[in-house]
């Protein structure tokens, strides 16, 4: 059924705000089970519409809609970039399903009016004058986040305040035919931008912008939640970028798979192919990266792209010292037909270099005018992004770190090419390059040679790292400079993975080991050996086999059985835990997370109790149903270890009491009663109250409290008062990790 936007009271004219009318129109629509929204031609001026389950928004040949989106957002609306309303957008919505925005109409975001300063900006290389933007303008024209069954089809989108197309967390999803046209001059104008989707096609679309044409990101921290970015398809689109045609990756730690891009024109652009593992430094643009994504099985096929670069793919820092945890790997790029200017860059980092590039039937001309300063570059081991060169590149590939790059059945040529180039067909560093059937054509004459570069970048730690690269020798001296309360028991290793906990060798553990052990330490315990959200593995885990891997879990207990240590571990972390409004279908996914690691950390006869880590995200509050969350988790770990008749120790880290409030303490009491909790790990409080309640509770219960401490607590000699009597042991808690900081506030009484 349809419904004309002019029987809910829409009129035709900038003058007349149809905002009411219009979403009056949907409303009615979605009540009765759905149809399609017409909107005639003529010109309906509106703000931000929100779309309802299975409603055609259909723009007639002829029909404007005129964006009214330059009124000032509501206070307190939450902004996840200085520029960005998160909130806000022309038309889409949260959670629908069947939804869609069709028609041979027209969008008019009037971004250039409103939200665009005209008075300041920089001088783009290539284009001239660029604006920047004015603060708290909507982040897309038509948003979508967390839909399914999503199309939008053949409307032209004019002048947007910053994306036109952004998809959020959504699934199965049509992008057909539709016209993007966007001032050159506009500030972050991305065409479609597809964040954390499965099953998107974008087909037949005609792109012309200021940024990135298409963009496949993983922003799971914008998310709230891991969901790879899979299954897109992206084919017959004829794209026009000032910043890159396509691009992979740049924002986001989430993972990028199965992306199979082809039969487009890509012309006029900057980089006509770009994958990033993440944007530089980790604030830039109030943007938090901390790992980078993780890319693997694109495919690139019958291409033509005119750019300043063909290809850069680069695995940068996150900040000034530390590469990322994400990577490229299995990359085909085949029958490509490309002018540049400038030559290609590939390049990992020693840390995460790239994996299996596969180049074929690339037909390059080169056309720039390469100076003789270009001659002795060499991009820094750990770029920043914006560091890195398209300038400097004095022959048709540049590769760093590379494990296995292949470039076959392939032609070079140059074509009014000036300068320095070189006639090698690449510069390599640290790489493992094939070449097969490849021919140079008409290199430049009387080019200087290539002058022989020393290069070292051996210095950084064998296994991967989330941390500043440090030797693992520091990892056992950051142990032996802590200086123990008398009365310890348990050593806590810090609840994340850490650069040196991943670095430390077998030996450095034993030798850690053995001061804590003179020092009294009888337990250590390790907090997880899975960690879901940030893709690393501590043990060789078939269910977790994609995820890095550095052997901490063996050295451990190698190291402890040496030195008569016992061991607790915990096995899965997830930020799911804390995730508001989780549906019970994910749940119940993350709890056979939890069940599957525990069946297989349990096969380590070396561990004789089992950890429940209980971390929040920083600044995190436990949602309102934490109670039925923690009592499901509890009962999970002991059900995956009861019902395989495994009778060693569970610990239940309480979280701080910053987070448990005395009033919510009731609640625990439930929680524990039958949950097969041996030992509560407890932070220590100055809330006499408290520590009350809790030895009440846990003595009722038969429950054994250990106090949860600080290195450098300095307390210990003069106890809180009446306090120390009731507790079973101590655990000193390695909280000095620089990514725990501000999640727990143990004992601030020093």
């Amino acid at each position: 059924m349809d419904y004309d936007i002019r029987k809910y009271g829409a009129v035709s004219g900038k003058e007349h705000d149809c905002t009411l009318a219009v979403q009056a129109a949907i409303d009615v629509c979605g009540a009765s089970g759905g149809g399609r929204v017409i909107v005639p031609p003529g010109l309906f001026a509106v703000d931000m519409l929100t779309l309802r389950d299975n409603v055609e928004f259909h723009l007639a040949n002829g029909a404007v809609l005129y964006s009214l989106l330059e009124r000032i957002p509501e206070e307190g609306v939450d902004y996840a970039e200085p520029s960005f309303n998160m909130k806000r957008y022309l038309i889409g919505g949260v959670g629908l399903t069947g939804a869609s925005v069709t028609g041979k109409g027209t969008i008019d975001g009037r971004g250039d009016v409103n939200f665009w300063d005209k008075n300041d900006g920089y001088e783009h290389p290539l284009y001239g004058q660029r604006y920047w933007p004015r603060t708290h303008r909507p982040r897309a024209l038509i948003h979508f986040r967390e839909c399914n069954n999503i199309r939008i089809e053949d409307i032209t989108l004019l002048e947007p305040p910053a994306y036109n197309i952004w998809l959020l967390g959504c699934d199965t999803c049509d992008i057909t035919g539709i016209r993007i046209r966007t001032d050159l001059h506009g500030p972050n104008n991305d065409g479609v931008d597809i964040d954390c989707c499965s099953n998107v096609y974008i087909t037949g679309c005609d792109i012309v912008t200021n940024d990135d044409a298409i963009g496949i990101f993983s922003d799971i921290n914008t998310l709230g939640f891991d969901k790879p970015c899979e299954n897109i398809v992206v084919s017959d689109c004829r794209i026009m970028a000032i910043s890159d045609g396509i691009r992979i990756g740049y924002v986001g730690d989430g993972t990028i798979r199965n992306v199979t891009i082809s039969n487009c024109v890509i012309h006029h652009s900057m980089i006509g192919i770009s994958m990033m593992v993440a944007l530089s430094p980790d604030d830039a643009r109030g943007v938090i990266i901390k790992y980078g994504p993780k890319i693997s099985r694109i495919n690139f096929s019958n291409l033509i792209i005119d750019s300043e670069q063909t290809f850069n793919f680069q695995s940068p820092k996150s900040g000034s010292t530390r590469p990322l945890l994400g990577y490229i790997e299995d990359v085909t790029l085949s029958n490509i037909n490309a002018l540049a200017r400038r030559g290609s860059f590939f390049g990992g980092v020693q840390e995460q270099p790239l994996g299996n590039i596969q180049i074929s039937d690339l037909h390059l001309t080169l056309t720039g005018e390469m100076g003789d300063e270009f001659l002795n570059f060499i991009p820094d081991p750990y770029p920043l992004w914006g560091d890195m060169p398209y300038d400097g590149i004095p022959y048709p590939f540049h590769i760093r770190h590379a494990k296995d790059l292949t470039i076959r059945d392939s032609v070079i040529r140059y074509s009014n090419a000036t300068g320095s180039w070189q006639g090698e067909l690449y510069r390599s560093e640290h790489s493992e390059v094939h070449t097969d059937n490849v021919r140079i054509i008409e290199p430049p004459i009387n080019a200087p040679a290539l002058p022989e570069i020393a290069i070292d970048r051996t210095t950084s730690p064998a296994h991967y790292t989330n941390c500043p690269v440090q030797k693992p020798s520091q990892f056992s001296e950051a142990i032996l400079n802590v200086e123990l309360p008398p009365g310890a028991h348990s050593w806590l290793l810090p609840p994340f993975p850490d650069g040196l906990l991943a670095s430390a060798s077998a030996e450095d553990w034993e030798k850690a080991f053995s001061h804590l052990r003179h020092k009294g330490i009888e337990e250590i315990i390790v907090p997880a050996v899975i960690w879901k959200d940030l893709y690393f593995r501590y043990y060789p885990s078939s269910r977790y086999s994609d995820l890095q891997h550095a052997p901490v879990l063996s050295r451990i207990l190698s190291a402890a059985e040496k030195q008569h240590l016992e061991v607790c571990c915990g096995g899965y972390m997830t930020s799911a835990f804390w995730r508001k409004n989780i549906s019970r279908d994910a749940w119940e996914k993350e709890l056979l997370g939890l069940r599957c690691t525990l069946s297989e950390v349990r096969r380590y006869d070396q561990i004789h109790g089992f950890f429940i880590p209980l971390f929040p995200p920083p600044g995190t509050r436990l949602p309102t149903e934490w109670g039925e969350k923690i009592s499901d988790i509890c009962r999970n770990t002991a059900s995956a270890l009861k019902s395989r008749n495994d009778e060693r120790e569970i610990i239940l880290y309480i979280p701080e009491a910053t987070i448990c409030e005395i009033s919510d303490c009731d609640k625990w009491r439930t929680i524990l009663a039958d949950a097969g909790i041996n030992r509560i790990l407890l932070p220590l409080s100055k809330n006499l109250e408290k520590n009350a309640y809790w030895q009440a509770l846990a003595s009722d219960l038969g429950i054994d409290i250990c106090g949860g401490i600080a290195p450098g607590f300095n307390s210990m000699d003069n106890p809180l008062p009446g306090l120390q009597q009731h507790l079973k042991q101590y655990c000193i808690c390695d909280f000095n990790n620089a990514l725990l900081k501000g999640i727990t506030a143990l004992c601030k009484s020093n």
